[in-house]
């Protein structure tokens, strides 16, 4: 059980199923046996049994604007949070997000973490620095900066917008379409 190369891959956080054809053709059970006998994620094993089988939903259904600025929290259908997250270290995380985490958690038992401890949104010096990624990204160990700082979130967001009204699968590798590759 494995993919073909090159296959189109999609990130799991927000599915939409056709449960009645996901019955059918027995694709859970292909997903759990992916994970059984490879040890794949959820994310890994659902692509692997679920190969040539889906298409694209809008990109604001999964929003993953913390790579870009063109897309923020407040366009989001559903929010997808990467790296920082609000219930967790919140560095990197858009002001507006936090706000509502905030207000949300506020009168209940989990609303201790989002009390600030210091003067000034935690991440604001991540922020500040990834100002600098083209720069620090031409240094040959700084791979990391030098992808992001090519990074077009609006070129990907773009590609798969285009992808999910055209109802296809998603374009192999978009990240090298988008400037990360």
């Amino acid at each position: 059980m494995s993919m073909q190369p090159g296959a189109p891959y999609f990130n799991s956080g927000i599915l939409v199923f056709d449960m009645e054809a996901v019955r059918e053709q027995g694709l859970l059970e292909l997903t759990r046996q992916a994970v059984a006998e490879k040890g794949q994620g959820d994310q890994g094993a659902l692509n692997i049994a679920f190969e040539g089988k889906w298409q694209t939903m809008h990109p604001n259904w999964n929003l993953m604007s913390n790579g870009t600025l063109d897309y923020r929290f407040s366009q989001a259908f559903a929010r997808h949070f990467t790296a920082g997250k609000p219930w967790g270290n919140q560095v990197g995380v858009e002001l507006d997000a936090l706000k509502v985490w905030r207000e949300l958690a506020q009168d209940t038992p989990w609303g201790k973490p989002f009390q600030q401890k210091i003067p000034f949104e935690r991440g604001v010096m991540k922020r500040f620095f990834r100002k600098f990624d083209a720069l620090t990204g031409l240094l040959a160990t700084k791979d990391v900066q030098r992808r992001r700082a090519h990074y077009d979130g609006k070129k990907m967001h773009d590609i798969y917008a285009k992808q999910a009204d055209a109802h296809m699968l998603a374009a192999p590798f978009p990240e090298r379409l988008g400037g990360f590759g």
